[in-house]
């Protein structure tokens, strides 16, 4: 039966109680070596390690070649993902995370359990250097996007400041003189152009016109359709002589421009010398 036994076994039999190793550890001994666990550790103390490895069979394996490249490439894939789709704070605890799972995992369970050999310095170095690096491509990335946002709003306020002196141009600069009549108009846009507009001007046959005009909504959009109600107002009260027949022309023209959802709340006035207003 003993022929059967694993030769680790059937040597350890035959030493059991035969096997002595003597090491000399007084001071000033050079029986010191240099170990992964201790920078001075006796001689023999390495000897029964490796005579203990051969008696059991319990020896330290290292891995095949192809798995520190593999380790690392997929640690280092890892933490890119993090950096790229985390803030940078949660970025950088997931790649703490992700090293120290490592270090446990190849520490704990395949070392001190399994033997096993990994590589530690290269998988942590790819976690460090991948983190860095995309964390400083998502710096330069945001600076790059803030840098475009600035320049697009500072595109955006130009454009909105020349729209709200072409609406601003619009207003009468002077009231117009009618006999018996003080006419004055003011406004003030709840933002740099809106969609309010007044007007006041004297007609072909004399009279006053007032227009009050609102259209729906705030911006840009709103000052445009209530400038273009305006210029209409203005053309076709030259050939109108009643606010109604000029505002359904208006109306039929503007009801083909505008989008679902638009409208102009519109007060249009002829007013005369003698007092006589049609609305």
């Amino acid at each position: 039966a003993g022929q059967d036994l694993p030769d680790s076994v059937r040597m350890g039999q035959r030493l059991t109680g035969r096997l002595v190793l003597i090491g000399w550890t007084a001071t000033g001994s050079t029986d010191m070596v240099t170990t992964s666990l201790h920078s001075r550790c006796p001689g023999v103390v390495v000897h029964g390690v490796i005579t203990n490895a051969v008696l059991t069979g319990d020896w330290w394996r290292r891995a095949p070649n192809w798995i520190g490249p593999l380790l690392t490439a997929g640690l280092g894939v890892l933490t890119s993902l993090a950096a790229g789709r985390l803030s940078a704070w949660r970025a950088a605890i997931a790649a703490v995370i992700i090293g120290v799972g490592y270090l446990v995992i190849n520490g704990v369970l395949l070392f001190d359990y399994g033997d096993l050999i990994l590589p530690t310095a290269a998988p942590l170095v790819a976690v460090a250097a991948t983190w860095a690096v995309g964390t400083v491509i998502r710096l330069v990335d945001e600076a790059i996007k803030r840098i475009r946002t600035a320049r697009d709003l500072a595109v955006m306020h130009h454009e909105m400041e020349l729209a709200r002196g072409v609406q601003q141009a619009l207003i009468p600069k002077t009231a117009p003189e009618l006999t018996g009549v003080i006419s004055e108009g003011w406004t003030l846009p709840a933002d740099m152009t809106g969609g309010d507009c007044f007007d006041l001007w004297l007609l072909p046959d004399g009279r006053l016109g007032i227009l009050l005009a609102d259209a729906s909504g705030h911006g840009l959009a709103p000052s445009m359709v209530v400038s273009q109600t305006r210029s209409l107002v203005r053309a076709i009260s030259e050939i109108e002589t009643h606010p109604n027949d000029v505002l359904a022309r208006v109306n039929s023209r503007m009801a083909q421009d505008l989008e679902p959802g638009r409208f102009i709340t519109v007060f249009l006035g002829f007013l005369a010398s003698d007092g006589t207003l049609h609305w």
